[in-house]
Parts: C-alpha cells; structure tokens; sequence
C-alpha cells in the first residue's frame, strides 16, 4: 500500500494519496490490535475520508441530476425556461448549474453527520446503510431547493436580487432546516441502542505472546510503509527542464499561417508547464486557437492534470456539454479527445475544444489513463507530459467547420509531437 501512496505522489494524485495514507493508518492498527479488538479504533480513523477530495468524481452526475430536475421544476411550476447541457435559461436571464453548484458540499456534510448520528445510536450496519443513504438524498433535494428557489427568485426580480449573484448563505440555510429536521425526527421516532459495548475491567487486554506477535508485525508494516517515501524521494529528485522540452509553433503548417502569437478570444484556465506555446492559426477563411503546455516536471500547484484546470474561462464562457470524441487517424495513430462545447455569456456565439494529453510517447484524452501513462513514463525515467488544446469558433456550417479543422491536425501535431 505504500508503494501506492507512492506512485500516486509521482504523478500528483494528492486526493488518492491521502486516502492511501488513511488506509495505512487503519492498517496499522489492524496490525498492532487485530481485525476485532480494533474495531472500535477503525471507524474514526476512516471517517477521515470525508475530507479527503476524492468525492470529486461525482459532481458532473450531480451536476446532471441537478440541471435535468430543476428544468422539470421550472416547466411543472409554469415559468418559460430551457435547458442547454448545464444552462437554465429563462427570459429574465441564464442560469449555469456550475460546478460550485452540484450540491457536492451538502452531500459530504450531510453523509458526515448521518454516519455520526448512526454511530452514536449503535445502528447495525443495514440501517446505517439505510440511514446514510436517505440523508444523501435530502442533501440532493435541498440543493433542487437552492438552484430552483434562485431561477424563480431571478425571475421575480428581474435578475436584480442580491440572491442570484451570491446564493451561498442561501444554500446553506436551506441544507440547514433539512437536516435538522432529519435529526430531530431521528431522535424522536428511530430507536437508540449502545454504540459500542464495553469490556470488563479497564479496556483490552492481550496475552503476552499476542502482544510479541503484534509487535513483530507492527514493525513489519512500519518498515515496509516506510519503503514508498523513501522511493518517492529517489524519483522525484529530478526533473530540471531539458532543452528537449521546449517546444515552438511553426509559422506556417500547409495553408494555415500563424497570425497571433497570443490568444485572446479563448484561453484554457489551466496551471502552467515549464514550456507553453499558444497561438492562432488561419487559412484565410477559418481561424484555430492551438494552446500547448509541456510539462518535464510536476510539483504541488503546476500540475498537468488537476481538479483546478479548465479549458475555459468561466467568467467568459458556459460550458453546454462535454464528451469524447473520436478523430480517427491521425498519422498513423488514433486520436481521441475530450471535446467541450462552450457558448460565450451574453452571447449566442459558440465554441469547442478538443483536449488530448501526451504521455509515455501515446495519446491519450482521460484523466485517469494519462495519469498512469505518466506514472509508467516517470518510473522509465521520462516523466515529460504535454497538455494539447484544439479550439475553434463554430461556423454556419458546423459540419463543414469541424471537417476542416480535423485537416488542420496532421500538419500540427508533426510539429509539435515529440
């Protein structure tokens, strides 16, 4: 397991590293204590994963859920709206149901309190299930109360409330009644039995030989937890910029000529590489934004993949969908990017880009795989990793836009492919 908090660390997997290091410790226990005398030590420590940021995984699907409901809201309560992707347009104004918005919040403090109140009300573990579950459930539906008491109070208002702009204390309040309510409910109409049952005399006792084995294997997981920090340090006591990892636009690639050397228009929100190229690309009649970030080294806050970078400006554009795409060949390799459509606010100007990373020499547009292609190159000693973004302005024709963008390709990517 230390091995594996290690190899996430390689490759900045900070959410899964500290769940690793949660698991070590119950380990740890289990090793000093066995699986039974333990018990009661496992799930404090355990616990401890509400405040580790893996849950971010779920909020796209509770962003869905979210948008799709309060549409249904909207409409069954007579206000005139339409949902695009994540948008909640009204004829006073447009809602996003933002990341922020996904009520992601609400469902670990309300998973938090509900697992404590089971504890301490000795639930068995079916209805702690049970009771777990419904209080995820009314975390959902307060956030529905949120996003829907905002839409119908912008609409009211005529977008001029203080609500619609800052909504945070709002949510919150909301979550608040509903949770306190699941809770005096609890104490009034579920049953309460002892947590934990205690043991005669002044806590547990082991025999002496139980006490020499656990010794024994404490020492052994104590030394072999100690063997991931001391191979992470081997490993990530490198990485100086090389000029190997430089990379330059070229100024003309077939019939497309390189026009600007900044990008105005659109600009990914992503955290920087040791070598950054962007630029405009046109054929005269078709303009593409290309945006590479060429990472030869990671360290905490520059990160090639990370929960803090987007591929787009938030305060300029809304994000309608996001999904993959497959290009094809691309010489003589396949291509498969995440494509994310944006509409500009204010604005009916639509935009898309494509977003790909190059690890360990192959491409590659999920997260997850491109991290452990890192991981794979770092430990063969090329820890290098490239961010590509293709965007583009979608024309009137939008098949005809994304055919001519997907030439564009070949000639760039013989350019900037190592």
């Amino acid at each position: 397991m230390s091995l594996f908090w290690m190899m996430s660390g390689l490759v900045y997997v900070e959410s899964l590293q500290q769940a690793l290091f949660i698991a070590i410790l119950a380990m740890i226990i289990f090793s000093f204590l066995g699986l039974k005398d333990g018990v009661p030590f496992y799930f404090p420590v355990l616990l401890l994963l509400s405040v580790v940021p893996v849950w971010k995984v779920l909020t796209p699907y509770l962003q869905t859920g979210t948008a799709v409901t309060v549409g249904h809201m909207l409409q069954a309560s007579g206000i005139t709206s339409v949902r695009e992707g994540y948008l909640l347009i009204i004829p006073d104004g447009t809602f996003e149901v933002a990341e922020f918005c996904s009520g992601l919040r609400y469902q670990i403090v309300g998973i938090t309190i509900s697992l404590l109140y089971a504890r301490q009300s000795g639930f068995y573990l079916k209805e702690t299930i049970v009771y777990v579950a419904f209080a995820s459930l009314l975390a959902f539906v307060a956030n529905l109360m949120r996003v829907y008491s905002v839409v119908v109070i912008g609409h009211l208002s005529n977008m001029e409330s203080e609500i619609v702009h800052d909504h945070n204390m709002l949510g919150w309040t909301i979550f608040g009644v509903f949770i306190l309510i699941y809770l005096w409910g609890s104490q009034r109409y579920l049953p309460i039995r002892p947590a934990i049952e205690q043991t005669g005399g002044d806590g547990i006792e082991l025999a002496d030989g139980t006490k020499r084995r656990n010794l024994r294997f404490t020492a052994l997981v104590f030394f072999a937890t100690l063997t991931g920090p001391a191979l992470a340090f081997f490993y990530m006591s490198g990485g100086a910029e090389t000029d190997s990892s430089r990379v330059e636009l070229p100024s003309t690639i077939a019939d497309w000529k390189l026009v600007e050397s900044r990008l105005t228009s659109w600009k990914p929100d992503w955290l920087q590489g040791n070598s950054v190229v962007e630029g405009r690309y046109s054929d005269g009649v078709h303009r593409v934004d290309v945006f590479l970030s060429r990472f030869s080294s990671q360290e905490q806050g520059r990160e090639a993949i990370s929960v803090l970078n987007e591929v787009y400006d938030s305060g300029v554009w809304s994000r309608i969908y996001r999904r993959v795409t497959d290009l094809g060949q691309v010489n003589g390799r396949n291509l498969i990017v995440e494509e994310t459509r944006l509409k500009a606010a204010g604005s009916d100007r639509g935009r898309i880009v494509w977003r790909w990373y190059n690890a360990a020499g192959k491409r590659e547009q999920k997260n997850i795989k491109a991290k452990l292609l890192n991981l794979l190159g770092t430990l063969k000693g090329n820890p290098e990793i490239d961010v590509n973004m293709v965007s583009y302005d979608l024309g009137a024709d939008e098949d005809q836009t994304r055919i001519k963008m997907a030439r564009f390709l070949p000639g760039y990517l013989a350019a900037v492919e190592k």
